[in-house]
């Protein structure tokens, strides 16, 4: 997956330019949906084009460069794009990602447990010195501890470097970027793993012939004889022909019961895991043939597709002449049809292949129109029910494929009949739910798409982002829009504003906020959403706090649990808010003023407040409409100020506090009666922060990702939670309820 672009000196990005000025055009990638807005001329058109010559091995044409530089001088290579890898890119156990195979691991021998180390790994001196640098694994240390970019140059050409991650344990790890000589062409780069992979897995060899002379009934594993190694092929046959040999002896092999001897360091070690040392043979063995000349390495990284350019569908396809087009590759891959395993189109099976993909097409038009506009599943958790709404209809003329698409008892219709609103619709579920990794041919995706659904009516629009969430699971989403019905109100986070901007005698170019909060104005703005109106040209009637139900909390976690545990009471028939409610995230401080704002256009809303805030001397109005924990009696009485935090069991919200700070030991604070502390769970931990404060934020993403299929999967498993939540989501209900009575008398 992709974590971030970094892109400059394309059209108006004038990045760092040919003689250092300007600001390159950062983006954050979200893991599912990424949102672009701003204003016409922003540039967020040319921030999708510049991120779709990733993968691209030919020349970009100067005219494409920078409208701001003058490249007229510069003859070497000019760099266009920076993408950074996620994790999940370097860990084949990622489900979200799928892996590079020459990125992938063990990179050093920390990453190898399960035998005492006999021999240092600087004492390794390979039969054939492949790298004279040899005593640490320089890139391999990287690699554990770093961030990977590809960098993407104008020539096409592409090349791999490793940056710091910047603060924690594992930045004392990091090489000296001296020591890195980094950035790496793709092909130097895969070369130089391979030659220090090489010594690691030699090293590790070395060190089981000592390990399996602790068991005789363990056959010797035999060393290589250096006089029969002339070169590094030699060797790397070698090598494979031992570590299949330890693999292969080390799952027959019993457990060693007898400690081995004091090691050269005079520390006592258990004896080896027998099970670990035949893993790790059959890791370093998969690593080594990743790493050993890929034959195109450029087809092993997440490739871009871009969707902005898709004509609409049309009525009539050749499955010969048109057998390129991706709608009709889109149908297709709905009936797993591959044109050429078959000899002829009139055959029995032929045509049943095509009734699968005609009759899945007419499900999932279907399931478009009948989203609830809550729902946010990806494609392999849907099953769409087959209803008589709409259903296509095809006739097939030698290889002339003819579409119609029939709406309830009406006569159906040819595609190019229809309004260009269904048209779009029909080549989106054929282009994009169809057939992402059709395209991509397995590897990891990313969409792009240019203001979609232009020609659709805003409800046809809310319905369309419901759908992206059919694909998030085969691909990461990044669209511009102007709509405000293509706006995630519930997670706002995904929000990425693009701005044009001229500073003092020279032009800045195209920049990215990825933070709201970023681009508002201190002490401007009662709205905190005001920056993103602005930038597709809202009204404050038309802004993202108009729903049904509108509640007001202190901060955007509150708002990420009460969404997540609402649309959990949803679907399981619980009692829960509207289909849409609508949590606005009002900064704390700003909550009076944004009720005051709400209260004036008659919007329906309550306020959801920490307990710390009831010594706030706020006006009655915005008592009679404010819900706190303490109040609705969640916390059994204890007598501390409530944050929603303190309705997630304890020993879950350390756990998880202990992934988000580095320095956070989970076991350590187990140790103490954190369940029966007199302070709430925000306190309790910061205690042991040596002085900061929670990342709250950071916290409620880890906590959402780990929560939200637990919570459908074995929701007996949180009860307690869930009957805390269930109380607030309860009591908000009623509450809004009863100030919409007394406001409309209804």
């Amino acid at each position: 997956m992709i974590e971030r672009f970094e892109i400059r000196n394309y059209r108006s990005i004038l990045g760092r330019g040919p003689h250092g000025s300007g600001t390159p055009a950062e983006l954050d990638i979200e893991d599912d949906i990424t949102t672009l807005i701003g204003k016409n001329e922003a540039g967020k058109s040319n921030l999708l084009r510049g991120m779709n010559r990733f993968g691209i091995q030919s020349p970009l044409p100067r005219s494409e460069l920078s409208n701001y530089g003058d490249y007229t001088d510069i003859t070497s290579r000019i760099e266009l794009l920076r993408c950074r890898l996620t994790s999940g890119a370097l860990n084949e156990d990622d489900e979200k990602a799928k892996p590079v195979p020459w990125l992938l691991g063990p990179y050093r021998p920390d990453d190898l447990d399960g035998f005492p180390a006999r021999i240092k790994f600087e004492d390794i001196e390979l039969p054939v010195d492949s790298d004279p640098e040899h005593a640490t694994p320089v890139l391999g240390n990287a690699l554990a501890t770093g961030h990977v970019e590809v960098i993407h140059y104008d020539s096409g050409s592409h090349a791999i470097d490793i940056i710091g991650r910047g603060g924690g344990d594992s930045e004392s790890d990091f090489p000296d970027p001296d020591q890195l000589d980094l950035p790496f062409e793709i092909e130097d780069f895969i070369a130089k793993r391979f030659h220090e992979h090489l010594r690691l897995c030699w090293w590790f060899v070395q060190n089981i012939i000592e390990v399996s002379k602790l068991n005789h009934e363990i056959e010797e594993v035999r060393s290589i004889d250096p006089d029969a190694v002339d070169n590094i092929s030699d060797l790397n046959e070698e090598i494979r022909q031992r570590l299949d040999r330890i693999s292969n002896v080390f799952n027959d092999a019993e457990p060693i019961e007898t400690p081995p001897e004091i090691t050269q360091e005079d520390a006592e070690f258990s004896p080896p895991d027998i099970f670990a040392i035949q893993q790790t043979a059959d890791n370093l063995l998969r690593t080594l043939s990743n790493v050993d000349n890929p034959t195109d390495p450029i087809d092993d990284l997440p490739t871009i597709v871009d969707q902005s350019e898709i004509e609409l569908v049309e009525s009539e396809y050749n499955l010969i002449a048109d057998g390129d087009d991706p709608i009709l590759q889109g149908l297709l891959a709905l009936g797993d049809i591959h044109i050429i395993d078959y000899n002829s189109y009139d055959s029995s099976e032929f045509q049943d292949a095509l009734d699968t993909a005609v009759n899945e097409l007419s499900k999932y038009l279907n399931a478009f129109w009948d989203f609830r506009p809550e729902e946010r599943r990806p494609q392999e958790t849907v099953t769409p029910d087959q209803t008589e709404r709409y259903s296509f209809q095809y006739e097939l003329n030698g290889t002339t494929l003819a579409l119609k698409l029939a709406e309830g008892d009406n006569p159906p219709t040819p595609l190019d009949q229809r309004s260009d609103g269904m048209r779009w619709i029909i080549t989106f579920l054929m282009t994009i739910v169809a057939q992402p990794y059709e395209q991509s041919e397995g590897r990891q995706t990313l969409l792009t798409l240019d203001d979609p659904g232009i020609h659709l009516h805003p409800e046809a629009e809310k319905k369309l982002y419901r759908a992206f969430f059919y694909v998030v699971n085969q691909a990461q989403i990044v669209y511009t829009t102007h709509s405000p019905a293509l706006i995630d109100r519930k997670e706002i986070d995904r929000l990425r504003i693009v701005e044009h901007e001229i500073e003092g005698d020279g032009p800045v170019g195209t920049t990215v906020v990825n933070n709201l909060d970023e681009a508002r104005a201190a002490g401007k703005q009662v709205d905190p959403l005001a920056t993103a109106r602005e930038a597709i040209g809202w009204t404050l009637s038309d802004s993202l706090f108009q729903g049904e139900q509108t509640v007001l909390v202190e901060g955007s976690s509150d708002k990420r649990y009460l969404n997540m545990f609402n649309s959990f009471f949803n679907w399981s028939g619980r009692p829960c808010l509207a289909d849409d409610p609508t949590f606005v995230d009002s900064k704390g401080g700003q909550l009076p003023f944004l009720s005051r704002i709400l209260a004036a256009e008659n919007v329906t809303h309550v306020a959801l407040m920490d307990d710390d805030s009831s010594t706030n001397d706020y006006e009655p109005e915005l008592e009679e409409r404010t819900v706190r924990y303490n109040e609705v009696g969640v916390l059994d009485g204890k007598e501390y100020d409530a944050e929603i935090e303190d309705l997630f069991n304890r020993r879950f919200m350390i756990e998880l506090a202990s992934e988000v700070h580095d320095d956070l030991d989970a076991e350590d604070i187990l140790e103490t009666p954190y369940d029966t502390a007199p302070t709430g769970i925000v306190d309790y931990i910061e205690n042991f922060l040596d002085g900061k404060e929670l990342n709250k934020g950071k916290l409620s993403r880890e906590v959402r990702d780990q929560l939200q299929p637990e919570l459908r999967e074995s929701p007996e498993a949180h009860q307690d939670t869930i009957e805390r939540f269930q109380t607030v989501i309860s009591e908000l209900k009623e509450t809004l309820e009863r100030v919409d009575r007394e406001q409309f008398g209804s």
